[in-house]
């Protein structure tokens, strides 16, 4: 939500605690993702098999106003880990972002784009969520460009759908019914004993990996 939605509602209610979010204002207790961390250690994984020309495609996360409207912000905990990561890493002339809403018709449209714009193509694409990366396999697939062979995708969202694909794709899997659960338990707790301080909890996701990613030889 954005800051004025939350200061209204806390105005009503002080005993709010949000979950997968990240707000700004210091004084709430929220319940977020790991995503920008779990981005990073992506990369270190996919340099440590020798990849450094890595691509990132995805979106822009979002936030919703009082009155119900989705607002889109310049910013995702995905691709600011992934362009921090690059710079450390010395790795800026590969350093290859690509934004959009997220959706299919995006993946798929961003990863042509990216194919007709770059001289060099990546050895490695980390993607935003699973239904952009089925965009990406589609337009790789069209150039005829082979996963994992001449490409790595790394994906977020882990649906069941990423067993069925070919390759079966690689993807970061968020247990969103037990963070719904550390929520209910936190709030728990705070009818016992208010916290003296605002709380952030962080859920750590899990990488699965499967047939999408190869090491370079």
């Amino acid at each position: 939500m954005t800051d004025d939605a939350i200061k209204r509602i806390k105005a009503y209610n002080e005993n709010v605690i949000l979950v997968d979010a990240n707000p700004t204002i210091e004084n709430c207790d929220y319940i977020c993702n790991d995503f920008g961390t779990r981005t990073q250690k992506i990369l270190n994984y996919l340099y440590d098999l020798g990849h450094r020309n890595i691509a990132y495609i995805g979106g822009n996360s979002s936030v919703v106003a009082m009155n119900g409207k989705t607002i889109m912000l310049d910013r995702d905990a995905r691709a600011e880990a992934y362009s921090d990561w690059m710079r450390i890493k010395g790795l800026n002339k590969f350093e290859h972002l690509y934004i959009d809403n997220w959706s299919i018709e995006n993946g798929f449209r961003l990863c042509n784009q990216m194919i007709s714009e770059l001289d060099e193509m990546p050895t490695a694409i980390v993607v935003g969520s699973d239904p952009m990366a089925l965009g990406v396999y589609k337009s790789l697939k069209n150039h005829q460009i082979n996963i994992p062979n001449d490409v790595s995708i790394v994906s977020f969202d882990d649906v069941e759908m990423t067993n069925y694909l070919t390759p079966s794709l690689s993807s970061v899997y968020m247990d969103s019914s037990e963070m719904g659960k550390t929520a209910v338990r936190l709030a728990k707790d705070l009818m016992i004993e208010k916290a003296k301080m605002p709380l952030i909890i962080s859920c750590r996701s899990e990488l699965h990996l499967r047939d999408s990613v190869k090491k370079i030889k």
